[in-house]
């Protein structure tokens, strides 16, 4: 895991890298990176405020995207390793996969294992 945004660097004097820090901590509500940022010294205006609100909802929009890649991942991987487990032929699984998760061959070769 990144170590940006994590409590050990709050040793940080140097306000810009402080904000950096604030602003990519994971946990922290608009309001709370809001307030470190006023403590800091930089005065937020509505431009600021609306960039950190956007950084907010971006990092909320990166990380529920990243849980569904993954569900779907796990999806493939577990559908894969069930066919398999019936003894479906591989071609018949890569088809399988292919149509239902509407999958490139090279997807389907990296879920089958098949180094291209």
């Amino acid at each position: 895991m990144s170590q940006i945004g994590k409590n050990h660097h709050s040793d940080i004097d140097n306000p810009y890298l402080k904000s950096l820090q604030t602003i990519f901590k994971q946990d922290s509500t608009k309001e709370e990176k809001i307030d470190a940022f006023e403590e800091q010294g930089i005065v937020m205006d509505d431009v600021l405020e609306s960039g950190v609100s956007d950084m907010c909802n971006y990092g909320s929009y990166v990380a529920a995207s990243n849980r569904m890649k993954g569900r779907i991942e796990g999806r493939i991987e577990g559908t894969v390793e069930s066919l398999r487990d019936m003894g479906i032929a591989e071609r018949e699984i890569a088809e399988k996969i292919k149509t239902k998760y509407n999958l490139t061959q090279e997807e389907v070769d990296k879920y089958l294992g098949i180094m291209a």
